[in-house]
């Protein structure tokens, strides 16, 4: 399955509590003279904020940051949620979420890529249990090839423009194994050899 990406395709702006403190208000990026501006905090007043945020090593703490372009378009979002996740997000000049690296506290990690649409087309993943994935989806979403490593064995899938398995190669405890499927998932033709020696010739159930 490829990762979720539900929600708006416009981040929040900088006020938000994903937004690191340090960050300066978003009328002060365009503009040096905003700092002019009645009711605007002075230079002194942000150098502040900012050094209050530092540890004595120098290191900048927080529980996220927000970057912006020169047009105050959020471009690259950093966070750590209450439930431990970390995740780190790029977005183009139209605010759509392109790229997600993500590191849940269940051990598992995941990449994900979007298409300008914000679709997900490719997936890369980890698991606690030391399985590993990858899956490539169609513009409608569907995934069309996936490929997945687990501990004793790995597999390779390819589906059809509905999404149904139509290929599949296995290996796993020493057996390798060739499915091809009809178009409603029902085996009609494998092939394969098996860790006891024995071969199987293409059948057709």
């Amino acid at each position: 399955m490829l990762p979720s990406t539900a929600g708006p395709k416009r981040p929040p702006g900088p006020g938000s509590p994903a937004a690191c403190a340090a960050i300066t208000p978003r009328h002060s990026v365009n503009h040096a003279s905003d700092g002019m501006h009645a009711g605007a905090p002075s230079v002194e007043e942000r150098l502040a904020r900012l050094e209050s945020t530092l540890s004595p090593d120098g290191t900048v703490r927080c529980r996220g940051i927000l970057i912006m372009d020169a047009h105050g378009v959020a471009r690259i979002i950093a966070s750590v949620s209450d439930s431990g996740e970390a995740m780190l997000e790029w977005l183009d000049s139209g605010r759509v979420r392109r790229v997600m690296v993500a590191a849940r506290a269940d051990g598992s990690a995941g990449i994900l890529l979007g298409d300008a649409e914000a679709r997900p087309r490719l997936a890369l993943g980890t698991n606690a249990r030391g399985e590993a994935n990858v899956t490539c989806a169609d513009a409608e979403g569907r995934p069309r090839l996936t490929l997945g490593t687990a501990p004793d064995g790995a597999a390779l899938t390819l589906a059809d423009d509905r999404g149904t398995a139509r290929i599949t190669m296995r290996s796993a405890n020493g057996d390798a194994v060739l499915t091809f499927a009809d178009r409603g998932g029902g085996t009609r033709m494998s092939a394969g050899t098996f860790a006891d020696g024995t071969v199987a010739a293409p059948t057709r159930p």
